[in-house]
């Protein structure tokens, strides 16, 4: 599957859009550069949104794993 993610540079939300079937149960993840992870949730839905309210600016990974895959794209928050 594909992963989108906009926009980016992020302001005060980030979309992550997938191309996943219906009922996999994806795990996203926004990880500083340090590998910290700062915010993780649950979702089965095609578009996530993730609000940056409470991060300070600068580079960022979000991570989306599957049952079998793990797939990462920097970000920047702004």
């Amino acid at each position: 599957y594909n992963i989108t993610i906009a926009p980016n540079p992020a302001k005060d939300f980030i979309n992550i859009s997938t191309t996943k079937n219906q009922n996999t149960v994806l795990t996203i993840q926004l990880v500083d550069v340090s590998g910290k992870v700062l915010k993780s949730l649950q979702s089965i839905q095609p578009v996530i949104k993730i609000s940056t309210a409470g991060i300070a600016k600068g580079l960022y990974f979000i991570k989306v794993k599957d049952e079998n895959t793990v797939q990462t794209q920097r970000v920047v928050i702004e």
